[in-house]
C-alpha cells in the first residue's frame, strides 16, 4: 500500500476495530475455563446485559408509540367534515401498541352522500364515553397519482395534529428503538454463546 492517505485510513480502521473489540469483551466477557463458578457468573452478567437492553429498547419503543399516538399525525390534506355516529368503543390496556396510557379505539358509522360507511377509528380523539353519540369528523384526503384514486382518513374535530411531534420526536425515538433492538440481538447471541460455552466446559471437567 503506497498511498499515504489509504494507509492512514487503514490504520484508523484497525484502531477502531481494536477499541470496539475491547468494549465487546468488556460488555460480554468470555467465561473463564479454570473456574466453573466464574463461567456461570459470566453467564449471569450476559443475562443482566440482555435484560437491560430489552428494557431500554422496550421503553424507548413505547415512548415513541405514545408520542406518535398523541401527535395525531395525518398525512393527507384536509377535506371538510362529516357527521358520524359512534357505535362502540374499546379501551386499550395501560401499555399497548398505542404506548403508555389508555386510548380508545372506536367503531363509527360515517354518513356521506346518504351512504353510511362503517370504519374503525384509532386513537387519539374519541373516548369510551362517546359511545352512542354523534360526532363531527375531519376528513383527510390522500391522492394516489398512479391509480388516480383518492382515499380518506378521519379524525375527530378538535384533535391535535402535530407534524413536529411526529417527525421531530416520534420518528427519531423509533429509529433509536430499532438501534437498541440490534443491541438486544447482540446481547441475546452473547448470552446463548456464554451458556453453551459454560455447559460444554462443565462437561469437559467431568
Amino acid at each position: 500500500m503506497t498511498d499515504p492517505a489509504a494507509r492512514k485510513r487503514a490504520v484508523r480502521w484497525q484502531s477502531r476495530r481494536r477499541r470496539w473489540g475491547a468494549r465487546w469483551r468488556r460488555w460480554f466477557p468470555e467465561p473463564k475455563t479454570d473456574e466453573p463458578a466464574s463461567r456461570w457468573a459470566a453467564v449471569g452478567q450476559s443475562v443482566g446485559t440482555l435484560a437491560i437492553a430489552v428494557g431500554l429498547a422496550g421503553g424507548v419503543f413505547l415512548g415513541a408509540s405514545t408520542v406518535r399516538t398523541a401527535s395525531g399525525y395525518q398525512p393527507g390534506d384536509p377535506a371538510g367534515t362529516v357527521p358520524a355516529k359512534v357505535l362502540g368503543c374499546a379501551e386499550s390496556d395501560p401499555i399497548s401498541w398505542y404506548g403508555f396510557g389508555r386510548w380508545a379505539e372506536c367503531e363509527v358509522e360515517i354518513i356521506w352522500k346518504d351512504r353510511p360507511t362503517t370504519i374503525v377509528l384509532e386513537a387519539p380523539g374519541l373516548h369510551v364515553e362517546d359511545e352512542g353519540r354523534t360526532v363531527e369528523l375531519e376528513r383527510f384526503a390522500q391522492h394516489d397519482s398512479e391509480s388516480g384514486r383518492t382515499g380518506y382518513d378521519y379524525s375527530p374535530v378538535g384533535t391535535m395534529h402535530s407534524d413536529w411531534l411526529y417527525f421531530g420526536v416520534a420518528i427519531p425515538l423509533t429509529v433509536l428503538a430499532a438501534l437498541l433492538g440490534l443491541l438486544v440481538c447482540a446481547a441475546a447471541a452473547a448470552t446463548v454463546d456464554a451458556v453453551r460455552t459454560a455447559l460444554r466446559r462443565d462437561r469437559e471437567d467431568q
